[in-house]
């Protein structure tokens, strides 16, 4: 079962919606990205108090540093 996914040139860059895909992701991202993936980590378990947690606690620090959030985002 062959992809059916090709590479193109998005000539319109990213800003204008085309449906050729997304931004390009940088392969050192991906690299990094790649290291928790394909391994165990936290991803559900908070480390510190020791039992299940949330995945989404990883990217709320980040979500309340970009929207300038008070309460929780």
């Amino acid at each position: 079962m062959a992809s059916t996914l090709r590479r193109v040139i998005n000539a319109s860059g990213v800003i204008i919606h085309t449906n050729l895909g997304r931004a390009p992701i940088d392969a050192d991202l991906w690299t990094r990205a790649g290291e928790i993936a394909t391994r165990y980590s936290n991803l559900e378990f908070d480390l510190d108090a020791g039992e299940r947690g949330a995945r989404d606690q990883h990217l709320e620090p980040i979500c309340r540093t970009l929207f300038d959030c008070e309460a929780q985002c």
